[in-house]
């Protein structure tokens, strides 16, 4: 069994981040180890806070090891994308010569920098760009094209 320690400092700062904490995870694990600091048993702690048995024993490990600026810590690394370095001349290019399709825009990226993208990812860096799908204009059935 864990032997943790708190103080009135701890759980005032527990009380606090468990509802101000941008991230909702970091609160339950404040919520669960301010539980725990009340007196409430594990297995109503997991009841209560709908999480295992491990789940519950590695917040409280975190508290352990480093306190509430331990269980602060979100660190959720995200990896930057290469095309990031080459945005400007990509945008630029995208600009003066708009792709007609998403595999026509990943083609050009490939033949601009070497960089080989999926469609998906394509996509989603054309809208960080701030490109929009073209839309194309379409021709009732009845319609006089002529006109």
């Amino acid at each position: 069994m864990l032997k943790l320690e708190y103080g009135r400092e701890t759980i005032e700062a527990l009380r606090y981040w468990r509802f101000h904490h941008p991230h909702p995870l970091v609160q339950l694990k404040m919520e669960v180890v301010l539980l725990r600091s009340q007196g409430v048993l594990n297995k109503q702690i997991q009841h209560i806070c709908g999480i295992s048995k491990a789940t519950l024993y590695r917040y409280l490990h975190e508290y352990q090891t480093g306190g509430v600026e331990r269980l602060k810590a979100w660190p959720l690394p995200r990896q930057e994308s290469t095309l990031l370095s080459q945005q400007a001349t990509l945008e630029a290019h995208f600009r003066a010569h708009p792709p007609a399709t998403v595999a026509a825009a990943a083609a050009q990226i490939a033949a601009l920098t070497g960089i080989k993208r999926g469609l998906t990812q394509t996509r989603q860096f054309l809208k960080k760009l701030g490109m929009k799908p073209r839309k194309l204009g379409q021709i009732p059935a009845k319609a006089d094209p002529v006109e």
